[in-house]
């Protein structure tokens, strides 16, 4: 994806890495994290959240889904396992307290994208 990417936007800047390790400069007017975090155990997908609130600027969005309540479970694509994690809502809730983010909006099992849960969080001034 990253290289189709390339020939697409090539004077774009794009990064391939573990997103917990990725060094990237902000701030940003918005982050999306899209069928990535929820493949983070819990304690990485809390530290995420973290991250994404701090490459933010003042009124920045950031993007994600994510499972619709605290569980592991292991599930299959294309034949193959595949780790899947969440938090709680209230647990993602108190995140955005702690680290200056504002809840937009949250739907729990959303039909559109296959029953994924959504959160869309902003930046305060």
């Amino acid at each position: 994806m990253i290289a189709l990417a390339r020939t697409r936007f090539p004077g774009h800047r794009w990064v391939c890495a573990d997103m917990r390790e990725a060094e990237v400069e902000g701030p940003f007017h918005g982050v999306i994290a899209w069928d990535s975090i929820f493949h983070l155990p819990p304690e990485d997908q809390a530290a995420m959240v973290v991250k994404g609130a701090g490459l933010l600027a003042p009124d920045g969005a950031f993007l994600f889904n994510t499972g619709s309540a605290r569980d592991e479970t292991i599930g299959c694509q294309f034949g193959d396992e595949l780790y899947h994690a969440s938090l709680a809502p209230a647990e993602y809730r108190a995140l955005f307290a702690g680290h200056g983010l504002l809840e937009v909006a949250f739907v729990p099992h959303d039909h559109a994208t296959g029953g994924r849960a959504i959160w869309l969080v902003r930046k305060g001034r």
